[in-house]
């Protein structure tokens, strides 16, 4: 009973304590609720704003940004058309001078060639003239077999080798040429005109009128919901009633603990009855003296005890069964109830049954004005217990359009300026634009380097010199020089030796041609084909950067307004979505962050908990220990009124008064004491001479039935054996 009555006394005192904290937690609930609200405002609302004031400050640079950056790629389309011209002109620059260097080797050969074949022609045409004069020889005819080189001298006299000088010094002149200067050109202007867009479209405008409305709105709405649910006068609402009820509870609480008590000593002091009877029953039991009245004082108490248990067990067992049974009604019912509240199943059955209330919801036609609103009880609960918003919580949804209303709070497209203006000023704009870039310095290296190719026209040069060396061979006029003088040499010793001579020296020639003439002919060959592709390099892309440059112009005066239109039409699409981004935003913190509501659920379990679990748990154990314990009352009767008569003194009438009770009820003899059954085991000579001596001294006869009560009493009163 003890801990049911403190679990009881605690719950008066954590109820004080969770009113407090549930004005606490509420205030919580209201600031955070509004803090999600001026996040809102002050945030999300202030930085769209911010950033839709800054896009129509910058609107020409925003309209302009596809215009400047098509503009841009064109200009670094033409830095590189450039730097490959400027990686071309020295690419030819370098094969052209590798080829003047292989041209000028090749020459040197060519020269010994020349001089080598124009020595034996002549060598060979005073041989002949030799010869001629021999008459022996002549009429042999063996002079005609001499080779004659004549043809071969003149040809390679008649061979003429290009001068590459001229184009050497156009490659150079146009290296000279600072094509850098167009980049640069170019970028200044596209940087000039991007300061010019960006003053002819200098718009700004000021979002006040729309942010700061919106401010005050939100503002009084929240003021209203703050100044009625301020801390202090929620506290100063209710509280007040909370504590009076609190101090009634502790002024009460004396009488309440009285009320508690009460009945527990009721049902202590027959226990310790109870326990004080058998303790002095038991110490004062003799077994040598265990006469009905011989028993000691201590034994006549513990029985007296056993029968102020039984006295009081019937004076009061009425109350406490009532106290027991009026508590199990209110604690079981109690049971029965918050089962059903902490399930959520009673608001089912109550609250949340439209059938109750004429098939609307209660709840919804309360908050909401409108009955046919799925509003439950427990889905409000179970949707704070998720800590889900007010909205979705409360289902604002089916009778408030958030959507639509901060669509008309927030509407960007009332605030976004007329730009028509913007497009008369970029049009002007455009107009006057100039990019000053001059391509005659291209024009005329793209030219010069045509009329040097025409000029040293290295393709004749390279078919000429092989038809020349195509037809000069030492190799054929040693071998016939050789032949010639084998002829002779049986006529004439010295003239068949000179020309063996000669021979040999054009065997020297064809090693010239061979080892030295010929590779440096297939180098030169591929070094002229490097120059015309280099060169054809050059020209090709001086050409591209000269288109790329009337490009750059032609895509100013034809698609600039093009591009800046679309960027105009990007920038208000731009402006409209930041309206749809505000809108979506605003509807999903309504919808999901303002108004969390998992405090109210813990509020709600509060107040359960302490209604169910401290107040509604300790009844119960009250009313179980008064159960449990008029559950104890009749072993405790049956126990105190079977064990009174064995420690009990009595008198020697009331002695006789018992047996004969005891007799003519049960139909036979009852013993009074211990010592009677070992009167019944003594021989009936021993009993009959010890009555009979007894009968001796007995007093005066009596009549009627005081004379039979003593006669009996003296048949079966004992005494010391």
């Amino acid at each position: 009973m003890y801990p049911a009555n403190s679990r009881i006394s605690s719950s008066f005192e954590v109820t004080v304590q969770t009113a407090d904290n549930i004005v606490d937690d509420l205030q919580t609930f209201l600031n955070k609720t509004f803090q999600e609200i001026d996040l809102f405002i002050d945030q999300d609302v202030g930085i769209v704003l911010d950033a839709v004031s800054s896009d129509i400050s910058d609107v020409g640079t925003l309209a302009a940004g596809p215009f400047l950056t098509a503009m841009e790629s064109r200009i670094d389309t033409l830095a590189d058309s450039l730097a490959a011209v400027d990686t071309d002109l020295n690419s030819a620059h370098t094969s052209l001078i590798s080829l003047n260097n292989s041209l000028t080797l090749m020459t040197e050969l060519f020269s010994a060639l020349e001089a080598g074949i124009s020595q034996a022609k002549d060598n060979l045409t005073s041989v002949r003239a030799d010869c001629d004069a021999d008459i022996t020889l002549s009429g042999l005819g063996v002079c005609d077999g001499i080779p004659d080189l004549s043809s071969q001298a003149a040809t390679l006299a008649g061979l003429n080798f290009p001068d590459l000088s001229d184009g050497i010094n156009s490659l150079e002149s146009a290296q000279s040429l600072n094509l850098t200067s167009m980049e640069v050109l170019a970028r200044a202007a596209l940087n000039s005109l991007s300061a010019e867009i960006g003053n002819s479209t200098d718009i700004s405008v000021d979002f006040s009128a729309m942010h700061e409305p919106l401010r005050i709105m939100v503002a009084n709405m929240t003021s209203g919901v703050q100044e009625f649910l301020d801390e202090d006068k929620l506290k100063d609402l209710y509280m007040h009633h909370v504590t009076n009820v609190a101090s009634l509870l502790e002024q009460y609480e004396g009488a309440r603990q009285g009320g508690i008590a009460g009945p527990s000593v009721v049902v202590l002091v027959p226990g310790l009855f109870v326990l004080l009877g058998l303790l002095l029953a038991c110490c004062g039991w003799r077994p040598r003296r265990n006469f009905n009245d011989k028993r000691s004082l201590s034994s006549k108490f513990g029985a007296g005890f056993l029968c102020m248990s039984v006295s009081w067990h019937f004076l009061f067992s009425l109350v406490i069964c009532l106290l027991s049974a009026v508590l199990v009604l209110v604690g079981m019912n109690m049971s029965v109830v918050c089962d059903s509240v902490l399930d959520l199943s009673l608001f089912d059955k109550l609250v949340d049954k439209p059938d109750n209330f004429g098939g609307d919801y209660i709840l919804a036609k309360l908050l909401l004005g409108n009955g046919s609103v799925p509003l439950t009880t427990r889905g409000i609960i179970e949707g704070c217990r998720e800590d889900k918003a007010a909205y979705e919580v409360l289902k604002l949804d089916v009778i408030f359009d958030f959507t639509s209303q901060i669509t008309e709070m927030v509407n960007l497209e009332e605030m976004t300026p007329d730009l028509t203006p913007v497009y008369d000023e970029l049009n002007t704009t455009l107009g006057s634009v100039d990019l000053n870039l001059d391509t005659s310095d291209l024009s005329s290296t793209h030219s010069s380097l045509g009329t040097i190719m025409d000029l040293m026209d290295l393709s004749t040069f390279q078919d000429n010199m092989h038809a020349v060396m195509d037809s000069v061979s030492p190799l054929n006029a040693s071998t016939q020089a050789d032949q010639a003088a084998d002829a002779i040499e049986p006529h004439n010793a010295n003239l068949a030796a000179d020309l063996r001579e000669i021979a040999s020296d054009l065997t020297a020639l064809q090693s010239l041609v061979t080892l030295q003439l010929d590779p440096q002919m297939t180098s030169f060959s591929a070094g002229i084909t490097s120059v015309n592709e280099s060169i054809n390099a050059v020209q090709t892309s001086v050409a591209g950067s000269i288109s790329t440059v009337d490009d750059l112009s032609d895509f100013i005066q034809d698609s600039a307004m093009t591009l800046l239109t679309q960027g105009i039409d990007d920038v208000v699409s731009r402006l409209s979505g930041y309206g749809t981004q505000l809108m979506d935003e605003g509807v999903r913190r309504v919808q999901e962050d303002v108004g969390r509501c998992q405090i109210l659920s813990n509020i709600f379990d509060a107040v359960v908990g302490i209604v169910c679990v401290y107040f509604g748990e300790g009844l119960n154990a009250l009313w179980l220990s008064f159960a449990i314990v008029v559950a104890c009352l009749v072993p405790s009767i049956v126990l105190s009124v079977r064990l009174k008569k064995y420690y009990r003194r009595v008198q020697p009438g009331d002695e006789e008064a018992i047996r004969y009770t005891q007799t003519w009820q049960s139909g036979m003899p009852i013993p009074l004491s211990g010592a009677s059954g070992y009167y019944r085991r003594l021989s009936s000579s021993f009993r009959l001479n010890r009555n009979n001596r007894i009968g001796q001294h007995a007093a005066p006869p009596l009549t009627g039935s005081s004379a039979q009560t003593s006669q009996l009493y003296a048949a079966y009163t004992g005494s010391e054996w």
